[in-house]
């Protein structure tokens, strides 16, 4: 019995130490799957650093190939800049049109000064000889002009504007009624006064025209006594 005693009490420590530890080893389990996928992530990064160290040599040895090619690139178009630029004396001629320029604006100017001239008087021509006019066929107007016994006894007044053209020759055409007074009988005998008179004694070469269009106002108008 003595000898079974530390059998016994050895199995019971061994059944102890499982019951103990069999709950915190399902809990360890899942701790250690974490750092077991980092590891193999520490390890495949660690065997990329050997992949990148060529890299940089073959970087390193593209790049003077390419600063050699374009240093003769560099070095070609700049004979080809010196040849163009060898040419620039063409400014010289410039200042050549500069002065067919100027001597063209002088010739022009003294020829825009005669017709300003020569228009001026002819201007002033016109408005004498207009008033001329005007006033020949007031006067003659003058001379033939009546009042219709019908519209005096019926008291009819108005004014008659006649628009009519006088010719070269003095001729008077295209008498018209511009407006009219309102009454028919004055309106005719405006016309008929200014068809008497026929001609305008200021004519010719003096009119400085080949014709005019002219308005002449023929007023109507009754008075007591």
């Amino acid at each position: 019995m003595n000898r079974l005693l530390p059998a016994v009490l050895i199995s019971a420590a061994v059944h102890g130490l499982v019951l103990s530890t069999w709950p915190d080893a399902r809990v360890e389990l899942g701790e250690v799957s974490a750092p077991v996928l980092h590891a193999r992530l520490m390890s495949r990064a660690g065997t990329a650093q050997p992949d990148p160290q060529p890299q940089p040599t073959t970087a390193q040895v593209a790049r003077p190939p390419a600063a050699a090619a374009s240093r003769p690139d560099q070095h070609k178009p700049a004979p080809t800049a010196v040849a163009h630029k060898a040419p620039a004396p063409t400014p010289a001629p410039r200042p050549a049109p500069a002065t067919s320029v100027e001597s063209a604006s002088t010739e022009i100017a003294p020829e825009a000064t005669p017709p300003q001239r020569v228009v001026r008087p002819t201007r002033s021509s016109a408005t004498q000889s207009r008033e001329q006019i005007l006033a020949t066929v007031h006067g003659q107007l003058a001379n033939r002009f009546f009042y219709p016994q019908l519209a005096r006894r019926k008291g009819w007044q108005g004014r008659v504007d006649l628009g009519f053209r006088v010719e070269a020759d003095g001729r008077i055409e295209r008498i018209r009624v511009v407006r009219s007074s309102g009454h028919g009988i004055l309106d005719r005998s405006a016309i008929q006064a200014l068809r008497e008179v026929g001609r305008v004694s200021v004519a010719g070469p003096k009119l400085g025209s080949p014709g005019w269009d002219l308005d002449l106002p023929v007023i109507y108008r009754l008075r007591e006594g």
